[in-house]
């Protein structure tokens, strides 16, 4: 939807925001790759910021997932679910 915007003001406020952003950092980075120089910081900041939430979601995902957590027998509800990230 956006590709219009990205590829007219490849440097503008938006796309670097959703350069950034790591849901929609791969695909945007590459068209802002495409379309202008990126400076090398940007580029930088994007994979750590991408990586560093890569890695947040697998360990919450896997404190969430565990064997004890899916195979016990209470309710899951909002509360359950924020005691089994804390942990």
């Amino acid at each position: 939807m956006l590709n219009s915007v990205l590829i007219e003001t490849p440097n503008g406020g938006l796309t670097t925001f959703l350069s950034l952003f790591p849901l929609t950092s791969p695909v945007t980075m590459i068209t802002r790759l495409a379309a202008s120089n990126v400076p090398i910081e940007q580029l930088l900041l994007g994979l750590v910021i991408l990586a560093v939430t890569t890695y947040g979601i697998i360990v919450y995902s896997a404190r969430f997932f565990r064997a004890d957590t899916l195979l016990s027998f209470n309710a899951l509800n909002f509360k359950r679910i924020v005691q089994e990230i804390r942990r």
